[in-house]
């Protein structure tokens, strides 16, 4: 074959560190989204969709067949913590260490993005440790369930 393809959709979850509420302005969220758009996009990788709450997001991504997803993660997380530190003035933010990655099939698209975008009204009965615990079951990814406790 002369040249290469993929089809790779990953919906990314990862959060303020300790779950603090740094995201509540809808200006902030809204500069941040832009960003992080830009951000992806340096990496070959097209946002779909990107949305949260007050304390973490979701991006589902199509994804570069070119760069790993922890090399991306690990600079999209880093450049966006300065990005907010400096250009918004969140002088205290900080993202948690890790992050879930978890593939999506095409035909799955139109119901992540859905659930992406009700992530408020998500929330109003889920916290953001059984949504994560619900990811990591559905999945099948072995996890420190003293995380959860």
């Amino acid at each position: 074959m002369p040249q290469s393809y993929s089809s790779i959709y990953i919906h990314y979850i990862f959060s303020t560190q300790e779950r603090k509420t740094f995201l509540k302005s809808g200006k902030v969220r809204s500069e941040l989204y832009s960003y992080l758009k830009m951000l992806f996009a340096e990496f070959s990788c097209k946002v779909i969709e990107v949305g949260g709450t007050d304390d973490h997001i979701h991006i589902l991504i199509s994804a570069s067949r070119e760069t790993s997803s922890a090399y991306i993660m690990r600079e999209i997380k880093s450049r966006s913590s300065v990005y907010l530190k400096t250009r918004i003035g969140l002088n205290e933010f900080k993202w948690q260490g890790g992050y879930g990655a978890f593939s999506v099939s095409f035909s799955e698209i139109d119901n992540v993005v859905r659930y992406i975008q009700n992530q408020e009204v998500h929330h109003l009965k889920y916290s953001y440790r059984e949504e994560l615990l619900l990811f990591l079951e559905k999945n099948m990814i072995e996890y420190d369930r003293g995380w959860f406790q």
